[in-house]
Formats: C-alpha cells, structure tokens, sequence
C-alpha cells in the first residue's frame, strides 16, 4: 500500500484592522520592510445561546514594493485583507521565558 501523497501549502488569509501605524525599516541590504499589527474578531455562540466575541492579534510584515506601498496607504484602523504564508518565530523574554 502507498502512502497519500499531501501537498505541503502554507497559506493564509486574514482580514481585520491595523492596530498601530506601519513601522518601516530597512535591512541590511537596503530591502524595504514593513511590519504592523492586525487585529481580527471571531464572533459565536456559547452553549447557552450567548454571543460572545474573542479578537486575536497577529503581526504582518511586508518586503520590497508592498512594503512601500503599505507603509505609504496604511494607518491605524485602516481595514485590510491579508494573504500570504504563516511562520511562526520563537524567542526567549528579558526574564528567560519561552515567546512566540
């Protein structure tokens, strides 16, 4: 018996709000980035027919010319649609503890 064959597809679509202004910097090299903030809202049910609302933040960045252009049309509360691919970074806080 063979095994399936899935395709590996990294991709998401997000849309919400900006949650600051874009921060633009440039790396080494001279390439433009951008970074923001981006909050989205997920509204449902409880068990008890409450409604109930749970908002998640997410950091973007964006390289080369969609970095130009979204530091130049973008600010807070400017609403966007997203999509592009998820990475996930991990780093240690000034207390030594574990952060994504």
């Amino acid at each position: 018996m063979s095994e399936l064959k899935v395709p590996e597809i990294n991709r998401i679509t997000l849309s919400g709000r900006l949650t600051r202004d874009p921060e633009k910097r440039y790396a080494n090299d001279g390439t433009p980035i951008t970074s923001f903030s981006l909050a989205f809202n997920r509204r449902y049910r409880t068990r008890d027919g409450q409604t109930s609302e749970q908002t998640g933040f997410v950091t973007v960045m964006c390289y080369q010319r969609l970095a130009e252009v979204c530091a130049q049309f973008l600010h807070t509360g400017s609403p966007v649609v997203i999509e592009g691919r998820l990475q996930m970074r991990e780093w240690a806080s000034a207390r030594g503890e574990k952060r994504q």
